[in-house]
């Protein structure tokens, strides 16, 4: 429990900035695993009168209701007019709709790649055009994965499908029942069930591995349907970090907001007009059009081009200085 900034991650980038003497609240670890005690927290920080940081920097939103949930659970124990949440939303409409205060901070590169120390990239030992990896159930996700083998693309695809709990006969895409689970890297866990992902399954112990094989990624981002959500999250930016180009699955904007970020997306090789499609599923239709049109693309990128990609995404002291300058000029008032 991080009661105070000092003994938060966080705490760092508040040095210099009106955060550093503001409780922090970890609202999402105490959501998902313990809400009893989520409710604890913050009516104990309402009692003490003071501006409260809910620290939602290891997620976004992912639809309307979860701004709605967050404003009705701030205002039941009355901060929403004494809390700001800080989270990686890089659009500002659903919290201004309702009320909350917000700053979207880049934590998805700060947590997952500058303060991380992966094992860099290695040689490549193509073996497929595309890889696409796939944890838990999503609409888009299975969708992509059903619309590759309707197009008899999936043999050019190193994939894996883990969740089998859910899928969708009534998706508006390509329906195609395919073997589920389906795992690429590490065999499931003994103590795993095999109707849904396996448990303690950690893909980080040999993404290098998996990332080497392709020349390609279809990144298959958290949500696709969903508007004014827009976040690149590291399934992303290790498709780049991994030296791979990203086909980005996701909502309109994230391309653009990944290109604003100072990232090399490729552009003279993959066609991201995709990214400005705001019909899902026309948009879903373009990404189909342009991994067909890859297959037959052998890619040259001058290796510099992945090496500023890491190097821009690791570069801490920047990346602090990025998200210190938000804080800085956060208005409380």
């Amino acid at each position: 429990m991080a009661a105070n900034p000092e003994y938060s991650y966080l705490y760092k980038l508040f040095d210099d900035t009106k955060f550093k003497a503001k409780m922090v609240v970890p609202y999402d670890d105490f959501l998902y695993y313990n809400p009893k005690q989520l409710d604890q927290l913050l009516a104990m920080h309402a009692k003490r009168g003071k501006m409260v940081v809910i620290d939602k920097t290891s997620e976004h939103l992912h639809n309307e209701q979860q701004a709605i949930e967050l404003k009705n659970k701030l205002h039941e124990h009355g901060l929403l007019d004494r809390s700001v949440v800080l989270d990686n939303t890089n659009d500002e409409t659903y919290f201004e709709r309702h009320g909350i205060r917000h700053q979207y901070i880049e934590g998805y590169i700060w947590f997952y790649l500058s303060t991380t120390d992966r094992p860099k990239p290695k040689d490549k030992n193509i073996t497929h055009k595309f890889l696409c990896m796939n944890n838990f159930s999503k609409e888009h996700r299975w969708s992509i994965i059903s619309a590759l083998h309707n197009q008899n693309l999936i043999d050019d695809v190193l994939w894996s499908y883990r969740d089998t709990a859910k899928y969708f006969p009534n998706s508006p895409y390509d329906h195609f029942d395919f073997v589920r689970p389906t795992y690429i890297d590490q065999p499931q866990d003994d103590q795993g069930n095999a109707g849904s992902q396996a448990q303690n399954f950690n893909q980080n112990l040999n993404l290098e591995d998996i990332y080497c094989r392709t020349d390609y990624t279809i990144v298959t981002e958290t949500d696709f349907n969903e508007p004014h959500i827009t976040s690149y999250t590291e399934k992303s930016y290790l498709s780049l970090f991994y030296e791979t180009l990203p086909i980005v699955v996701s909502v309109p904007g994230t391309v653009h907001m990944c290109k604003s970020q100072g990232f090399d997306m490729f552009e003279d090789i993959v066609d991201h007009s995709y990214d400005h499609e705001t019909d899902h599923k026309k948009r879903f239709l373009m990404i189909m059009d342009e991994i067909k049109r890859l297959k037959g693309i052998k890619p040259k990128v001058e290796p510099n081009r992945h090496k500023f990609n890491r190097s821009h995404m690791t570069d801490r002291a920047y990346w602090h200085k990025q998200i210190n300058n938000k804080l800085k000029s956060y208005q409380f008032s």
